[in-house]
């Protein structure tokens, strides 16, 4: 992701995400092939190379809109993560019933080393439609990046080049700001003179961001509003990765990343083994739990945009606490109510944690400015790596030892932890408000 924003910046955002939309894909088509060969080359197909294009398609479009809407870049970072978030809505049902059509249970099995209890799927005829699967999945998903990437355009630019205007845009709104305060020191100025120096610096900040007559109705009304600066926004990439603010935000990326690793991943297990041996509801549970997470991902992006980013991650971050804590319910009530809970309480906890990712990605860039937002974001991205190694040591050898209850008791505390740590990002905009 970090190497996507630099290439970004030489070759552009439809160019970059191309790239890494035709490795996904191929990736995919690959992997079809490698997991009938080999363990390690199947990893590395649809692992390491996967992994690849990823990186690369993943972050240029979410900036790309920010830049577009720079006065909700929250609320827009929310809508365009919707596709990764909601995509499992559809497919995760036309994988099952591609792979298991009947609605086969899964197998208590022993031989493995893990726990007595642990249920994995031994049934040939679903082990054998996995790489057609793959394949299938491979030229729907090129078939939709296609159309994605059709409609990727920069923001106008009143006529200038690409590349070089959001800095010259900042340059310009500081001269602004500095004007304001001159024209509002002067007591002796008429009043009509602060009005047109103030109406000549609103057509100044138009034109640079490209808000002309030409533009697009919808988004001129959004952009004209004024843009608050921080003190980050004129740091280059390796000061802004030091600062306090950046750092703080990686390490709650890092916590929900480690966190929703090991929901996503062991919830269905949870249900498996815990409250019911259902492999088509469980997978439904999945699906409607990612429905969830659009007006979640949404409202958040609002009220954030609204209200300040610090003030709504925090909110998120004690929701999510207070949601793996009392996990435990489902299999509580099991014979009661555990159907019911299970969803209820896998669809909140979904819609915490992909709540999280907008706010964080959003608040990164509102606070060292959009200019290098597609790299820093990247950068951003190298928690969800790093997240990997906890979600794997938790749920190889301590899953083991203190169950699924006690996993997700972990992750309440990891996320309360983050929920305290949101009260550090004390930085301030020009007007005086928390970002």
């Amino acid at each position: 992701m970090y190497i996507a924003g630099v290439v970004e910046n030489k070759i552009g955002t439809r160019a970059v995400t191309a790239i890494g939309s035709a490795i996904c894909s191929l990736s995919l088509l690959l992997s079809a092939f490698s997991i009938k060969v080999n363990y390690y080359l199947f990893c590395t197909t649809l692992g390491f190379m996967f992994g690849i294009g990823y990186g690369f398609m993943y972050t240029p479009p979410i900036t790309l809109v920010m830049k577009w809407f720079p006065n909700y870049q929250t609320t827009m970072a929310a809508i365009v993560l919707l596709g990764p978030s909601t995509g499992g809505l559809v497919f995760n049902q036309i994988e099952d019933a591609y792979a298991n059509p009947t609605n086969v249970k899964a197998d208590q099995v022993t031989t493995l080393n893990v726990t007595d209890s642990d249920r994995y799927f031994e049934d040939e005829k679903i082990l054998d439609r996995i790489p057609s699967l793959l394949m299938v999945i491979a030229g729907v998903s090129l078939a939709m990046q296609i159309i994605g990437i059709t409609f990727l355009f920069p923001p106008p630019q009143n006529g200038e080049e690409e590349n070089q205007n959001i800095k010259e845009n900042h340059e310009k709104e500081s001269l602004l700001s500095s004007e304001k305060k001159s024209i509002e020191s002067d007591s002796n100025d008429d009043d009509e003179e602060p009005k047109k120096h103030l109406s000549t610096a609103r057509r100044t900040i138009n034109q640079a961001f490209g808000l002309e007559k030409s533009t697009k109705k919808v988004v001129k009304e959004i952009d004209t509003a004024p843009i608050h600066r921080t003190k980050f926004w004129d740091l280059t990439i390796r000061q802004s990765v030091v600062q306090r603010p950046f750092i703080i935000f990686w390490v709650l990326m890092l916590i929900n990343c480690t966190s929703l690793n090991l929901i996503t991943g062991l919830y269905k297990g949870y249900g498996l083994n815990k409250v019911v041996n259902d492999d088509r509801f469980l997978t439904l549970v999945g699906s409607t739990a990612l429905l969830f997470t659009a007006p979640a991902k949404i409202a958040m992006g609002l009220l954030s945009d609204k209200l300040s980013n610090r003030l709504v991650t925090g909110l998120c971050f004690g929701f999510q606490a207070l949601l793996y804590l009392t996990l435990f319910l489902p299999q509580a009530f099991a014979n009661e109510a555990g159907r019911e809970l299970l969803m209820f309480w896998t669809c909140l906890s979904f819609m915490g944690s992909a709540s999280a990712f907008p706010l964080v990605l959003s608040g990164v860039a509102k606070v060292f400015g959009l200019e290098n937002s597609t790299t820093l974001v990247g950068i951003m991205f190298s928690a969800e790596t790093f997240a990997g190694l906890p979600s794997i040591l938790i749920s190889t050898f301590l899953l083991p030892r203190i169950g699924y209850i006690g996993v997700f008791v972990l992750c309440g505390i990891f996320s309360a932890a983050a929920a305290a740590l949101t009260l550090l990002l004390d930085v301030k905009t020009s007007d005086g408000k928390y970002v």
